[in-house]
């Protein structure tokens, strides 16, 4: 009996190498098709548990820090103090006054090249005090103490054109013999101006310096608040 396949015994035998082959084909297919169907599967699981995991820790996370907080806030408040300074001006009265009375004056027509036997001038006074009564002729000071010497004496009786007595106010017995003020205080008389007192010969204005002068009368000796002196000079004898 002949061992040489039919044709029959060959197609089974290449049936079965077919059968064969397409089972392994088949079982690499198999596994390659489970790979690709539980492996997006498992990393599925693998994320969401992933997912969970992380989920759970953030939850515990946030359930720890969730702790209540309570804050409080400090505010300061800073106090700004304004300070206003006041100042204050105090004016003297004595001042004031003395920057708003007139102080007294003298204008005398001539007061150089005087003939020392006698010149007659006109003397304008203002800013006098009507109160007060003044004398007015020519002496070496207009302070009244001994060191003063004048030339004639103080014009009681009017009689004298060497001095003149200016008063609104006089005494009793001088009525009518003194030259009033006007009434601003201001007065203007004529006076007869001399080098020498010939009479007591205890100046000489040609040697020494003089001036016409006014002062307070006898009444008001002390008070200092009427003097005025204008300086004169005399031709020098030849």
């Amino acid at each position: 009996m002949s061992n040489k396949p039919t044709p029959a015994t060959r197609r089974n035998i290449t049936n079965k190498g077919t059968s064969m082959e397409c089972g392994r084909r088949c079982a690499t297919l198999r596994r390659s098709l489970l790979a690709a169907v539980l492996l997006p599967a498992l990393a599925g699981c693998a994320s969401t548990k992933e997912v969970q995991t992380t989920t759970t820790m953030s939850a515990t996370e946030l359930t720890t820090t969730l702790a209540p907080t309570t804050t409080l806030a400090a505010t300061t408040t800073s106090a700004v103090t304004t300070t206003i300074m006041t100042t204050t001006t105090v004016i003297s009265a004595s001042t004031t006054e003395s920057a708003s009375k007139p102080q007294p004056t003298l204008v005398v027509s001539q007061t150089a090249g005087l003939d020392p036997k006698g010149t007659l001038v006109t003397v304008r006074g203002t800013g006098l005090d009507i109160t007060k009564g003044v004398y007015v002729f020519v002496c070496n000071q207009v302070k009244w103490d001994a060191n003063r010497r004048c030339v004639g004496g103080v014009n009681l009786d009017g009689s004298s054109p060497l001095s003149q007595w200016i008063s609104s106010n006089p005494p009793a017995y001088a009525k009518g013999l003194t030259i009033p003020y006007m009434p601003n205080g201001s007065f203007v008389v004529p006076l007869l101006v001399r080098a020498v007192d010939e009479t007591t010969k205890l100046i000489d204005c040609s040697i020494e310096q003089c001036g016409v002068v006014a002062f307070a009368d006898h009444t008001r000796r002390d008070d200092r608040s009427q003097d005025v002196f204008v300086s004169i000079s005399f031709t020098p004898k030849p």
